[in-house]
């Protein structure tokens, strides 16, 4: 019986130390990149289109409204990466019957900062393969949280 106790507090604080976690993830990877919309002739002025559908190459909508209105305080539209390919589709529908895409390729690569925080993945060399806006510019071709603008895209 006296045996019991002491093996049960051993057991608790085998569990409890365990369960401890030193964990703390510090990346600034993402997987989201962010287009912002220009107006042709103008690369300072921001055009605010409103999109009535986001999709992706298969043809699955990525927003949660029927539409996306783009105002001055948000003026990006931002979108996540395939997670396990190295290419990615989307199409835009915007104005009356105007549907654009772009289809980008990007290098993912991965690390670990520890067994017990898994692994980070990070996008780099992100590419437009091709697209049919009136014109596209890579701004930033590696991800991070916090990005602003990734891909500025000029609209006529």
């Amino acid at each position: 019986m006296q045996l019991r106790k002491p093996l049960f507090l051993l057991l608790l604080f085998t569990c409890l130390l365990a369960g401890c976690d030193d964990c703390v993830f510090t990346s600034r990877n993402t997987s989201i990149v962010n287009f912002r919309f220009y107006r042709k002739g103008n690369p300072r002025q921001v055009q605010l289109p409103t999109f009535f559908k986001v999709t992706t190459g298969a043809n699955i909508s990525i927003q949660a409204k029927d539409t996306i209105k783009l105002t001055a305080a948000a003026a990006a539209v931002s979108i996540r990466l395939h997670p396990f390919q190295d290419t990615s589709s989307f199409y835009f529908n915007y104005a009356p019957n105007r549907k654009d895409f772009i289809r980008l390729k990007y290098t993912r690569s991965f690390g670990t900062t520890s067994p017990r925080c898994g692994y980070d993945q990070r996008i780099d060399n992100l590419q437009v393969v091709d697209h049919s806006f009136d014109s596209i510019a890579i701004f930033k071709s590696s991800l991070e949280i916090g990005d602003t603008v990734n891909i500025r895209v000029y609209l006529k």
